[in-house]
């Protein structure tokens, strides 16, 4: 028997015994085992939408401030043109791009 063999040999032995070590030790049974995982996955769904819900928000806010922000260092309101008043007369003057970003 060559090492490759052996080696081989060996993990299956390992492998058979885990199993067996694991059904003799397992605290249920497996329809217990079953539902257990069951509710564990149902509960980590559970958390990880509420979690999306969470983050999508916070999110929705910093895009909102980085909009106000970048609106308020430009002088646009609300993508329109800025007006301004000199003496009696208010010109507007207008993106001359269109691309926003």
């Amino acid at each position: 028997m060559n090492d490759n063999q052996k080696t081989l040999l060996s993990f299956i032995v390992g492998a058979a015994a885990g199993v067996a070590a694991g059904m003799l030790l397992a605290p249920y049974s497996g329809q217990e085992s079953r539902r257990k995982i069951a509710e564990g996955a149902t509960n980590i769904k559970s958390k990880a939408g509420d979690q999306w819900g969470t983050t999508t928000n916070k999110l929705s806010g910093y895009v909102d401030q980085a909009v106000n922000a970048v609106s308020g260092l430009t002088g646009a309101k609300g993508g329109q043109g800025t007006e301004k008043t000199t003496a009696n007369r208010t010109t507007t003057s207008t993106p001359t791009s269109t691309n926003q970003f």
